[in-house]
């Protein structure tokens, strides 16, 4: 089973920020550790997507008619799932 946890680390002890489920009290458990992100602000987002939509469009100049027809049925898909 994986799931991701936010914890905080005190006093050599990782805290979990909200209850753990399916584990039980005392198991052993492999942990990865990150930290977590920094929040950016809205206008730093919205330079790093375009950013990264410039890098796409650039890469995406030698698809076949097909290929780039495939790539916009998914994207057009992938619009239900996000407000764009």
């Amino acid at each position: 089973m994986k799931q991701v946890v936010d914890a905080v680390y005190e006093d050599n002890v990782f805290r979990p920020q909200t209850p753990v489920a399916g584990v039980p009290e005392h198991v052993r458990l492999r942990l990865v550790v990150e930290t977590a992100a920094v929040e950016e602000a809205p206008e730093d987002l919205e330079a790093r997507i375009a950013d990264i939509e410039r890098l796409a469009d650039a890469a995406l100049g030698g698809l076949t008619p097909d290929e780039e027809a495939a790539l916009q049925g998914a994207r057009l898909e992938q619009q239900n799932f996000f407000d764009r």
